[in-house]
């Protein structure tokens, strides 16, 4: 049993990961079923982009970052959503503005664990104002 004298030592490995999904996240999203918005002509994504006429995403890339050693744990990750249009010309430009509560998971796909999971519930308030400036 377990008393107050008792002591435990706990020896942890450092580490430092970095994750590029590659193609791997946008199939993920296409296997989900999240297709039309791949498609030029098949999505509708009015509300997320002015001037969204012939518009698609066109790539989905996500890269995440963890180091973990005596000083203590870092950890980052970006989300990439790339849009193109098929009549674009230099002077086409797109604005997209992501205010929507979202969940956000890293997740190691060789060991499938899931190293950090969290919610978004109000986006506008961890922006800054100018960001797209």
């Amino acid at each position: 049993m377990v008393g107050e004298d008792f002591k435990v030592t706990v020896g942890l490995p450092r580490y430092e990961f970095e994750f590029d999904y590659g193609d791997a996240f946008k199939n993920a999203l296409i296997s989900m079923g999240i297709k039309s918005i791949f498609l030029p002509g098949s999505c509708n994504l009015t509300g997320m982009i002015q001037n969204h006429d012939d518009m698609y995403v066109s790539e989905a890339i996500h890269k995440s970052y963890v180091k973990v050693n005596e000083a203590g744990t870092k950890a980052a990750a970006v989300t990439y959503f790339g849009t193109k249009n098929e009549v674009a010309s230099d002077e086409n430009y797109a604005y997209i503005t992501f205010d929507q509560p979202f969940v956000f998971i890293i997740k190691d796909h060789k060991s499938n664990e899931i190293l950090f999971f969290g919610v978004v519930y109000e986006p506008e308030k961890w922006s800054s104002k100018n960001e797209c400036e």
